[in-house]
């Protein structure tokens, strides 16, 4: 017995009999494997459960300790040993086996067994040696087939796989190498293959339905997934010109649309969509709004530092260790603004005293070095800076963000161009709509002024505590 269904119990039967039995007019017998993709999930996952169970009672049907036949148990879920001395128990065996989509930010690593259809390639997988990690399983299955070596080993999903009875554990990884070497000879061939190949049907991928073609799809794109993200930059330019909040919408769009792409690589592909747009926005600022370059450009410096030493820690430091303070942190500020009715509603900048300038540029760093290393609410930090104890007004203290947004982009991006962690060419169409939103943006402040820069400042912190807020509990639970 398998289980219950909905309302119908279901059962699997073996036909062990050389020739099948007779069947209905119009039916035949199919591989699971070829119309699993063409099936509900749920009837194929419990075809799946079937096979597996069956192909394990009949590689059992003797006591590996003893040799006496097994018997059915617990409605056919345990084999028991017939031997009154021995009565050993067999539960039903999962073989845990990674497969991995290993790229170099251009590029996916894709091999071929000599069995397979004439041009079918597919991700690098293998079975998990005894005592060795997932990762560790990883790293050598993908250098002993390719001698490739990889590194940002990362779990992307699974997929059970009952022929007989694997469980495939997904897994993306960076390559440090990219001389194949076909070294274990299980791979007729091994090549790399560019985006635009699998794009454009360059390869023959696996079936849909696999776990493999998950991970190869998001690598190769679609124009659909292309435009929601364009989309997307244009709105976060939008919004990131008038206060901040423009990875809100950014980098969930980008890690929803690429999940099978490394957060580092995202991460730096998003930074040159918005230095094109905090760039935008302070151009089109400086035709209104004066910007004190000599207060402005020591804080940008000293962002930029920051932010490039922010954004070396993204692959060896897990922002998670302080995502739970976000939140906490956004609610100060919106109290704070909140309380303060007239705060920002009047331009009046505050001549600078040493003392207030070491604690400006403090403050700076610390935001700076934020933005580079994880981002959400940098934009309103920095606000709420330029306004306590700048003196500016909500639309000047936008003005002087998005100057030290560029600086804090722009040190972002060069660690991750140096390191390449970037996909210029979505790069760059990321930028030309982030600049468009921004444009738009900065114009909408400058036209309606700084009471309604400070609703919609008030909006996108609320929107931010909230995101945030659903993140960390996310991760805590």
């Amino acid at each position: 017995m398998l289980g219950r269904f909905g309302e119908t119990n279901y059962f699997a039967y073996e036909v062990e009999s050389v020739e099948p039995p007779p069947l209905l007019p119009g039916t035949r017998f199919e591989d699971l494997r070829v119309v699993a993709s063409v099936l509900p999930v749920d009837e194929a996952g419990l075809l799946g459960y079937a096979r597996a169970i069956i192909s394990w009672r009949r590689r059992h049907r003797f006591c590996g300790t003893c040799g006496a036949k097994t018997l059915s148990a617990k409605s056919g879920h345990v084999l028991v040993c017939s031997n009154p001395s021995c009565r050993h128990e067999q539960f039903p065996r999962i073989d845990p086996a990674i497969i991995v989509l290993v790229s170099d930010a251009e590029r996916a690593l894709l091999g071929r067994q000599a069995s397979w259809p004439v041009g079918r390639y597919s991700t690098i997988a293998g079975f998990v040696e005894p005592g060795e990690s997932l990762e560790d399983a990883v790293a050598r299955e993908v250098f002993e087939e390719t001698g490739i070596e990889v590194d940002r080993i990362e779990y992307h999903s699974s997929q059970p796989w009952p022929f007989p009875a694997s469980l495939m554990l997904g897994f993306t990884a960076h390559a440090v190498t990219t001389e194949v070497h076909l070294r274990d000879q299980e791979l007729e061939d091994a090549r790399w293959f560019t985006r635009a190949e699998l794009a454009s049907n360059g390869a023959l991928l696996p079936p849909r339905q696999s776990i493999s073609f998950r991970l190869i799809e998001p690598l190769g794109g679609s124009y659909a997934t292309l435009g929601l993200v364009l989309c997307a930059a244009f709105s976060a330019g939008f919004v990131d010109a008038i206060v901040g909040g423009g990875g809100l919408i950014q980098l969930p769009a980008l890690l929803a649309g690429y999940p099978a792409i490394a957060p580092p690589l995202l991460l730096g592909t998003g930074k040159v969509g918005s230095i094109c747009g905090t760039t935008s926005a302070v151009m089109r600022y400086m035709r209104v709004v004066r910007i004190p370059w000599r207060v402005l450009l020591p804080g940008a410096a000293v962002a930029f530092l920051a932010a490039l030493a922010g954004a070396s820690l993204v692959s060896a430091v897990s922002p998670a260790l302080y995502r739970p303070l976000v939140p906490v942190m956004l609610t100060v500020v919106l109290a704070y603004v909140l309380w303060h009715k007239d705060l920002g509603a009047r331009h009046a900048p505050i001549a600078f005293s040493p003392r207030r300038s070491c604690i400006a540029l403090a403050a700076i760093t610390g935001i700076g070095f934020y933005d580079g290393f994880f981002g959400p609410g940098t934009g309103s930090f920095l606000m709420l800076l330029f306004i306590r104890l700048y003196g500016f007004d909500f639309l000047h203290a936008s003005a002087g963000a998005r100057t030290i947004n560029v600086a804090t982009n722009a040190g972002a991006l060069l660690f991750f161009g140096v390191h390449g962690e970037i996909h210029w060419g979505v790069g760059i169409a990321l930028g030309a709509c982030s600049a468009a939103g921004s444009v738009l943006g900065a114009h909408t402040a400058i036209r309606h002024g700084s009471k309604f820069v400070r609703v919609a400042f008030i909006a996108i912190v609320i929107t931010l505590i909230v995101k945030t807020g659903v993140d960390a509990w996310s991760l805590q639970r």
